[in-house]
């Protein structure tokens, strides 16, 4: 069960660390991305203060000087904006949570607890009671009758003939 948790807990861990890392990406882009919007809307409020002055001030010449100006930074502008790409989202989920519930059962019955009844012989048992305190039992010439073979049998048979 300790490995079950310990597994669980790097998987959660790494699944977390993942998602952390695919946020601080897009957050990055999307602060990437607002900031030179925010360059661009600075330059252009510079561009639109400059024309107001020439305007305003009715130097109509000078304002036919830098109309090259402003049209090349206005298609310069332009063609940055185009060219952006608003940051794409990437979404992920969790795949696999709708079978978490099945997957509880089987852990369950991997882990559950199985009590196997006592194997009574009674030939066997009175041949240990003769044995008394010797460590090994001699069961060679012996004509035991075991009832239906058990797994519990197939152990006992091959702890005392290995």
């Amino acid at each position: 069960m300790t490995l079950l948790r310990k597994t669980i807990d790097e998987h959660e861990k790494a699944m977390k660390q993942q998602i952390l890392t695919i946020e601080k990406e897009q957050k990055k882009q999307l602060e990437d991305y607002k900031t030179l919007l925010k360059h661009k809307l600075q330059n252009l409020n510079i561009q639109q203060a400059t024309f107001d002055i020439l305007f305003s001030s009715k130097n109509y010449t000078k304002l036919l000087q830098t109309k090259q100006e402003f049209d090349d930074y206005v298609n310069k502008t332009n063609g940055t904006l185009k060219s952006l790409q608003m940051p794409s989202r990437t979404e992920f989920y969790l795949e696999g949570l709708d079978q978490l519930q099945i997957i509880q059962e089987k852990i369950k019955q991997c882990g559950r607890h199985v009590e196997i009844p006592p194997y009574h012989n009674a030939q066997l048992e009175k041949l240990i009671a003769e044995n008394g305190t010797n460590q090994t039992l001699n069961l060679k010439d012996k004509n035991i009758v075991l009832k239906q073979s058990t797994k519990q049998d197939d152990n006992f048979r091959q702890s005392l003939f290995p």
